[in-house]
């Protein structure tokens, strides 16, 4: 189950009642997200609160890192002094990753899914359009919903009306 929409749309709530009522019976269900190895990798590396990261409170990922803008690769914001969570998330994620391959996270992911080998996965945050041609060629599912928000992984769905 692939669920497409932008953030705070309740996503989350939705796979978690899924996984439960397939729990139920009698299924193993596995719940993921396409940026859970990006958050990894901030927390392996640069030492971030993996915990912190994956709330998906707006407050939370507010936060301020020790990261620095001043020594980030690229600062298209031209911003200084500490960077947030989420910009910490948004920056690396998008805007170095995806920005040399934009599949990186969902063939990351598919390879955690299969690896993982459960009845069902149920991918909880599926944004950018490769992400989701990917999935509908793998898994043949998608739906859009969701809220607005400026950053590209969350206004790219904007005009897109749910299945």
């Amino acid at each position: 189950m692939v669920l497409r929409a932008k953030k705070n749309s309740g996503k989350d709530t939705i796979a978690k009642y899924a996984a439960k009522e397939l729990g139920r019976r009698g299924y193993s269900v596995g719940i993921y997200h396409c940026a859970d190895r990006l958050k990894q990798f901030l927390s392996d590396f640069f030492g971030l609160d993996l915990q912190l990261m994956k709330n998906s409170s707006d407050a939370d990922k507010a936060k301020l890192t020790h990261l620095l803008w001043e020594n980030f690769p690229v600062n298209p914001t031209g911003k200084t002094g500490q960077m947030s969570y989420r910009e910490a998330m948004e920056q690396w994620g998008t805007e170095i990753f995806r920005h040399q391959d934009p599949t990186i996270w969902i063939r990351l992911l598919r390879e955690q899914i299969e690896k993982d080998a459960h009845h069902y996965a149920i991918i909880a945050d599926v944004r950018f359009h490769e992400e989701a041609d990917i999935c509908d060629t793998l898994w043949k599912l998608h739906r859009d919903a969701g809220i607005p928000s400026n950053h590209s992984s969350n206004n790219v769905l904007e005009g897109i009306v749910a299945d």
